[in-house]
């Protein structure tokens, strides 16, 4: 009889727990938190105009592609450090009727269709603070250097002198500011920038010779201001 009875018990506990099991067992998983992605590397592409005044040398737009890493994260911890390293790449192409092509310096020029065409390979070299960082953005300067390579070459269309070539490789400082955008959750980010520069094109000086000479060829450098923009990924 007694063991009849503490049978009939637990039968009654199990039968009221089944009720609380069940619907525990038909719940969907719980979704996984996300994850917040790192911001220490930035790789960006962008496009981007120079305005400057040169005699020789046009404002053009220019493509730009840079790498950035943040440095110091534990040192400096309110206000994130980068450096960085990218390249722009200027170039111009420039045809003139009764003109005067580079000359040998014994030899006397006379006016015909020249063409020339100069470029301006520039590998930078910057270091740069976000001024204001927030959960999606950051406003940020900085200073840096760049190397130019430049390269020029002329041809006169009657000439019968090869064509003229010249390269050098120079160096300039920069100083800039801008903004850039990111995700928290995703690896895109957006960024748009000022700068302030230097770009190089063909001297005008003539050191009162009638045309330019292979002996006084020349590149001038003058002041320039960069505008550009552009999309990245941050990880």
């Amino acid at each position: 009889m007694q063991a009849g009875m503490v049978r009939g018990a637990l039968l009654g506990v199990l039968l009221g727990l089944v009720p609380g099991i069940a619907p525990a067992q038909d719940l969907p998983p719980a979704a996984p938190p996300k994850t917040r992605l790192a911001n220490i590397n930035l790789l960006t592409f962008g496009v981007g105009r120079a305005a400057f005044n040169h005699p020789n040398f046009e404002d053009h737009g220019y493509p730009t592609f840079a790498y950035q890493r943040r440095i110091l994260r534990r040192e400096v911890r309110p206000v994130p450090l980068w450096v960085r390293g990218g390249f722009q790449f200027l170039s111009d192409n420039f045809e003139c009727e009764n003109c005067r092509t580079v000359w040998g310096a014994n030899e006397n020029g006379f006016p015909e269709r020249v063409s020339e065409r100069t470029t301006d390979f520039m590998l930078r070299v910057e270091a740069l603070g976000d001024v204001l960082h927030t959960a999606n953005s950051a406003l940020y300067g900085g200073v840096g250097f760049a190397l130019h390579t430049l390269n020029f070459s002329s041809n006169g269309s009657l000439s019968a002198i090869p064509t003229f070539k010249a390269s050098l490789t120079e160096t300039s400082p920069s100083t800039f500011f801008g903004v850039r955008l990111f995700s928290a959750t995703q690896t895109y980010t957006g960024y748009a920038e000022a700068r302030y520069g230097r770009v190089f094109g063909k001297t005008d000086d003539l050191q009162g010779l009638p045309n330019l000479t292979d002996q006084t060829f020349a590149f001038k450098g003058t002041n320039a201001a960069f505008l550009e923009a552009g999309l990245g990924f941050h990880w």
